[in-house]
């Protein structure tokens, strides 16, 4: 059915090349659109989008240097500068897998490939004209945020218009949703799978049961989503709100690195990946998602100098777990730093300062002891300035000061960042992470019910599951001797019950050089750690 409403709309046309923006203005001549604009970047596109609203937006994808298409509608959705009933059409010549499902991601209401002729266009926007048009209302209720109008209005137009009852029933489960009406999107979504099997529908009977507490059924049907289309974005991130809920980082984790892999170019995706492979202690998968996340921004409006001090940051934690693979990073986490003045001259003291001392660790590592010390030195002079420090650059103080061999200095500093933060648990937990024995209540309690479970399991022989519960808690205290020694124990017992394999022999290994390095005489785990020592060469 064809749209008859074209000479009321108001049309942005964004396109690098003349040509091509002619072509598109005399096809939305010829269907009688009488308003037409038309820009060739995404900087101009985003200016005469937050000048004006537009009912139709015709975008390329590649829009040479600058902006892309992409990094506009995503801009667009960020400050809410699109109406709910604007339709934005991505445009491109290239097909290639990344650029499709980075498109996934910002949800564009069409994406056409180039070359675009004016039957295939006007086919497309007659389709989604017409639908929008029974569907105003219910635009212009969501656009007041009125969702109780706008779901009685979809109510209404499901027992009323057969046409658009699959669309207006998918709007109104995710409003029920949104308003906790979970037992009505349930209903809803049943209904649906009743008559067809959609991929969408499972997807949301799925976040319902989760909602509602099911988590372990959630996570087994969206697993079984993912096994018949390995490509199911929404099906991956709800996966990973479940592991998120559950706390368990490692399955979040997985879920989120094959999430990129499919969908390298969003940038949300990656700094998710990299803050929970932080908090899992993973320091290589986190600077390489940093690392990404900075190659990705500059044009985007997640652009933000965190990302460039985080990718140097888990770069110089990298060289604590791995020296060779840090090696390969290091040059260009150097030269990040260096551009972060550049990109953001106006940084504030403390991601300023947290830059200076990131990079005194890294020159460490590197052998330039010299300029390490200049870097230190600067940083005091900025810290001068400062009454009061964030927490982090405290946290990034400390590491540094200990990579210039300034162990005293940094004790001492963690002390007075005890006391300064002994009534803010939050603070305490983060502060734990520097600490070989917890002082957060919450971190002291899970200290003690991780070790008095992983015990029992190793006491029952369950060595497996020892290993598990211990490896966890490594990950969430990574200075934990005590923590480290029952992995290795838990190691052994399943080496002597069942035998070696390489994978033990390299973790056991590993988590022994690491206690060696952090260890000294007067610990009161070194006797038990040169028992576990001798009983490792008998492998």
């Amino acid at each position: 059915m064809a749209f008859s409403g074209y000479a009321s709309l108001r049309v942005l046309i964004v396109d690098d090349f003349d040509s091509f923006r002619t072509t598109l203005k005399k096809i939305m001549v010829d269907l009688g659109v009488q308003y037409i604009d038309s820009v060739a970047s995404g900087e101009e596109g985003l200016e005469k989008c937050l000048q004006n609203e537009y009912d139709l937006i015709l975008c390329d994808y590649n829009l040479g240097p600058g902006k892309n298409g992409q990094q506009l509608l995503e801009e667009l959705r960020y400050k809410k500068q699109l109406k709910h009933e604007s339709i934005f059409i991505l445009l491109s010549a290239e097909a290639n897998r990344d650029v499709v499902m980075s498109a996934y991601d910002y949800e564009p209401d069409g994406y056409l490939t180039k070359p675009v002729t004016g039957k295939t266009l006007q086919q497309r926007l007659d389709r989604i004209f017409t639908q929008r048009e029974n569907l105003n209302d219910i635009y212009h209720a969501l656009n007041t945020n009125d969702k109780e109008k706008a779901i009685a209005l979809l109510e209404k137009k499901i027992q009323s218009n057969a046409r658009l009852a699959m669309q207006c029933q998918k709007m109104v489960a995710a409003l029920y949703i949104e308003t906790g009406a979970y037992d009505l999107a349930e209903n809803i979504y049943r209904a649906i799978l009743e008559v067809r099997t959609l991929e969408w529908a499972q997807v949301g009977l799925a976040k319902v049961k989760m909602y509602q507490g099911e988590i372990e059924r959630a996570t087994h049907w969206l697993s079984g989503i993912i096994s018949k289309n390995p490509n199911c974005l929404s099906a991956y991130d709800a996966l990973a709100e479940a592991y998120k809920l559950t706390g368990n980082s490692d399955q979040l984790q997985t879920v989120l690195d094959v999430a990129v892999t499919i969908s390298p170019m969003s940038i949300l995706r990656q700094l998710n990946l990299a803050q929970v492979a932080t908090d899992n202690n993973d320091m290589e998968v986190a600077a390489i998602a940093y690392r990404k996340s900075v190659k990705l921004s500059p044009h985007s409006c997640y652009h933000h100098h965190d990302h460039y001090v985080s990718f140097a940051r888990s770069t110089a934690d990298l060289y604590e777990q791995n020296s060779e693979k840090a090696k390969v990073l290091a040059p260009e986490a150097n030269r990040t730093l260096n551009d972060i003045q550049k990109n953001f001259p106006d940084m504030a003291l403390d991601p300023s300062l947290q830059s200076t001392l990131i990079n005194s660790r890294l020159q460490v590592k590197q052998g330039e002891i010299i300029q390490a010390q200049s870097l230190l030195d600067e940083a005091q002079d900025m810290a001068d300035k400062s009454q009061m420090l964030a927490l982090q650059t405290e946290i990034d103080w400390v590491n540094t000061l200990e990579s210039n061999g300034y162990n005293e200095k940094a004790k001492s500093k963690l002390k007075k960042m005890i006391a300064d933060y002994q009534y803010d648990q939050l603070g305490l937990q983060k502060i734990d992470r520097l600490l070989s024995e917890p002082v957060s209540e919450l971190n002291r309690k899970a200290m003690a019910v991780i070790n008095k479970e992983g015990i029992v399991f190793y006491q029952q022989k369950q060595f497996i599951k020892a290993i598990e519960f211990f490896a966890r808690a490594e990950k969430r205290f990574p200075r934990h001797v005590g923590v480290r020694l029952n992995l290795m124990q838990a190691i052994i017992g399943e080496m002597r019950e069942y035998g070696s394999t390489d994978e033990h022999m390299d973790k056991i290994h590993y988590t022994m050089d690491t206690v060696t390095k952090m260890i000294n005489t007067e610990s009161p785990h070194f006797k038990r750690y040169l028992q576990l020592k001798e009983m490792l060469r008998g492998f």
